[in-house]
């Protein structure tokens, strides 16, 4: 069962989260971990475990999404014999109580059914099931680990989660971090994957360079996929005619290679027009502090705070903004209500742009009455 030492990595954000969750994890509440597929929330989910004090304790895991809803009841709170055509003589426990002193990770909690999210509910509350078709109570000593690769306040606000269990999920979140913003920590993991793989390779100057700057819709899982595929080329020098022809054609939004991007002079140049509109630097101001605590931002949310400043912007100006940022690299637009995240060429353009004081931010509702005083 893996533990923190096995979450690979020596950059300053990974050292972060790992300090965190290892605080985190000698609580009883239950954790919840936000992240992009890919990830490696289930790592995180066993390191949790490995450091609290249920150990010893059994680690069961479920990805919620995968099991068909008329199977996942059972699933999770087991069964009584007869419950139902084809339930085994005797009944069969459920993954609660297989996990009793230990912890249950449920992956990808967002496609729970809102029936199964009121038991769920329950569970936290009451620390007691009842088996499907059963009529008597069985008290239970489990921790919850969940985790989701979507936006659960948005989840809430559709109607499709409930706020009570969001809230009981929620007590302690933690936002991880994809590939493409843990710098030089790819390299670590793929000397990692390289050893476990029996690999012998050295990567050129040329394919590091463009590793570095890949965005890495898949993560952590792409990678291990790239570098099985260095391993079978055979070549001990991977240059950029060894690189997987699929990462090539990566091209959608907030995907694109190192040859395709623009260094920051060049994409300095072609949005400084772009810039000097206070709505921009406000987009990616907000971008900008939402990567500071390792979040993702959503249009409504940039809205919500435009307001508050008095900035005019209107949901379309916010939404062609994102998408030209995404075709320069600079962020990364998540599916549906996933949010965008600051890229690191859209951190290096936001930093930079700081330190030649231009431009102000815009006030604050509150610095706005202030002065109106």
């Amino acid at each position: 069962m893996s533990n923190f030492d096995d979450v690979i990595g020596e950059s300053e954000a990974i050292r972060k989260t790992k300090s965190v969750l290892k605080r985190m994890a000698v609580s009883e509440s239950p954790v919840l971990l936000i992240g992009e597929t890919g990830t490696g929330k289930e790592l995180f989910a066993h390191a949790v475990h490995r450091e609290s004090k249920r150990k010893d304790g059994p680690f069961v895991a479920i990805n919620v999404a995968a099991v068909p809803e008329n199977l996942l009841e059972s699933e999770l709170f087991g069964y009584e014999e007869g419950a139902f055509t084809g339930a085994k003589k005797g009944g069969r426990p459920g993954l609660f109580e297989f996990s009793h002193k230990g912890t249950l990770f449920l992956d990808e909690v967002e496609g729970m059914s809102q029936s199964l999210q009121i038991k769920l509910l329950r569970v936290l509350q009451e620390r007691e099931i009842m088996r499907v078709g059963g009529n008597r109570v069985i008290k239970i000593d489990v921790r919850i680990v969940a985790a989701t690769n979507e936006s659960l306040e948005e989840k809430v606000k559709e109607g499709s989660f409930r706020r009570d269990l969001y809230y009981r999920l929620n007590t302690l979140p933690i936002m991880l971090l994809t590939l493409a913003e843990r710098g030089e920590d790819m390299f670590l993991i793929i000397e990692s994957m390289k050893k476990e793989l029996g690999g012998d390779f050295v990567l050129t100057e040329s394919v590091r360079n463009f590793l570095r700057d890949y965005s890495w819709p898949g993560n952590i899982r792409e990678l291990r996929n790239v570098v099985e595929y260095f391993v079978y080329t055979g070549q001990e020098r991977i240059t950029m005619d060894e690189l997987p022809p699929t990462v090539f054609r990566n091209y959608s939004v907030g995907i694109r290679p190192v040859t395709e991007r623009k260094t920051w002079a060049e994409t300095e140049k072609k949005t400084k027009i772009k810039e000097e509109t206070e709505s921009y630097w406000f987009v990616l101001d907000q971008l900008y502090q939402a990567s500071v605590k390792h979040m993702s931002i959503g249009r409504e949310r940039i809205l919500a705070e435009a307001r508050e400043r008095y900035l005019p912007v209107s949901q379309k100006e916010v939404r062609d903004i994102l998408t030209d940022m995404a075709r320069e690299g600079l962020v990364s637009v998540g599916r549906g209500r996933g949010g965008s995240r600051l890229m690191p060429a859209g951190r290096e353009l936001w930093e930079r742009r700081q330190k030649s004081g231009y431009p102000k931010k815009p006030m604050s509702k509150k610095a706005n009455e202030q002065k109106s005083q």
